[in-house]
């Protein structure tokens, strides 16, 4: 089981429930799990040790060599305005969002993509184009960006301002079709990409508190790839279970335990049922309840997560 695939994939699950009517993925203190009027975090991590059960820092270091130190900035409407990789004292981009006068997110920058977008007179994107310029594999001797992938999008709305459809083209050539549908009660429940003779679908299922309860993803190749399911306590999330599927049987899943929507525990299982990971984390929280320090236990494995927050009141 991959974790980085994983983490990716959980990043992308999570932003749909926070983008503009399921349109825009962006960041924001309402997806961060943020509380209170945050305008900066600075985010640290140590490799630590523990002596009489207490954590004790040894050296800066991230728990994966994918992870740097990072510098959040937040608007004054909670918008995530940048990121910021910390690296050798030096601050890299990793990713950022434009406005215009209208507080409508206009053009979004992450690594290797850059999106930019157009609305109409109600206010809805009604094009986009996207310039990716990611490898096609990053090692760390790879990461040089390609002279990028150029597409444009197009969207289409219902009577109720919900997107219906989104058309990729590429050179004016169409190339994919998204339909999207939903329940009597606006919440999205399928997705279907098309791509030529490929199909991609995507499934949702609520609760009665019209709460995410399972995300099925599936295609014409492969049948089932993932399924997620969630759980909640007084409509908080306590548990997200993931799946991964391999020629259409379970692949082993990953499981978080969440305790006020901050993950507090994390366990990797493989096909076999034998565990592969398991991941203790316990938090120390601000007046606000942000947390400001995370020590994470890793089979035997720690670090001290610390975070400066500043906010605007």
């Amino acid at each position: 089981m991959n974790r980085l695939l994983f983490f990716l994939v959980m990043s992308l699950l999570s932003q749909l429930m926070f983008g503009q009517t399921n349109v825009i993925e962006y960041e924001s203190r309402e997806s961060m799990n943020l509380v209170g009027k945050v305008k900066t975090i600075t985010e640290t991590s140590f490799q630590a040790t523990k002596i009489n059960s207490e954590f004790v820092k040894l050296k800066k270091a991230w728990k994966y060599d994918w992870q740097n130190d990072q510098l959040y900035f937040f608007d004054t409407i909670g918008n995530l305005m940048s990121k910021k990789d910390l690296i050798n004292s030096k601050a890299s981009d990793n990713y950022s969002i434009k406005l215009d006068d209208k507080n409508r997110i206009i053009q979004i920058n992450r690594l290797y993509k850059t999106t930019y977008f157009e609305y109409d007179s109600l206010s809805r994107i009604q094009s986009s184009i996207e310039i990716n310029k990611q490898p096609e594999s990053i090692t760390n001797g790879n990461i040089k960006p390609t002279e990028g992938i150029y597409s444009h999008f197009l969207y289409f709305y219902d009577s109720n301002n919900l997107l219906l459809k989104k058309e990729e083209f590429n050179f004016h050539l169409k190339i994919s079709v998204q339909t999207f549908t939903y329940d009597k009660f606006n919440n999205l429940i399928l997705c279907e990409l098309k791509e030529g003779s490929y199909i991609e679908l995507h499934k949702y299922e609520y609760d009665a508190n019209n709460s995410l309860i399972k995300y099925e993803w599936s295609d014409n190749e492969e049948g089932i790839v993932e399924i997620t399911t969630m759980e909640y306590l007084n409509k908080m999330k306590v548990v997200e279970h993931w799946v991964d599927y391999e020629d259409g049987a379970p692949d082993g899943y990953i499981e978080d335990r969440l305790e006020n929507g901050n993950i507090i525990e994390t366990v990797d299982v493989a096909s076999d049922g034998t565990m592969v990971e398991k991941e203790v984390i316990n938090y120390q929280f601000d007046v606000k309840g942000n947390w400001i320090q995370s020590l994470i236990d890793d089979n035997g494995k720690y670090y001290i997560v610390e975070r400066n927050i500043d906010y605007y009141d």
